[in-house]
């Protein structure tokens, strides 16, 4: 195999430069396209926070929110929490101002976020 002559100095990149680089490697030695996009998330955080991800996450496959997906949520919550002070659902839910075609939805979505709350175990020691 020919190797080319090493022409530029990576000394000018950035930081970032170098994990986006490492990371598009990665990409493309592997040939996997579930790490097409990586490379970019040295770009949505900073360097200590991506090693810190990969070290949670490494090897895991996951799916990212949409930030629809996150205020649908969002809503959901703000359901709850108008519920929680006496709010009937249809009052919670009006005032998220959303049309009344995704009133099913944020049911759906009340409904799991106060499962998930009723067994969840807050911490006291905050």
């Amino acid at each position: 195999m020919s190797r080319s002559r090493i022409t530029k100095d990576i000394g000018v990149l950035r930081n970032k430069d170098i994990y986006n680089i490492l990371l598009y490697a990665i990409y493309k030695c592997t040939n996997d396209p579930e790490y097409s996009i990586i490379s970019e998330l040295i770009y949505a955080m900073d360097e200590k926070s991506l090693l810190k991800f990969c070290s949670i996450f490494g090897g895991c496959t996951f799916k990212v929110p949409t930030l629809d997906e996150l205020k649908t949520f969002t809503n959901g919550l703000l359901i709850y929490q108008l519920m929680l002070e006496g709010h009937s659902f249809n009052e919670a839910f009006k005032a998220t101002g959303l049309p009344s075609k995704q009133k099913k939805e944020l049911a759906k979505v009340y409904t799991t976020i106060k499962d998930i709350i009723d067994e969840y175990e807050f911490r006291q020691d905050l």
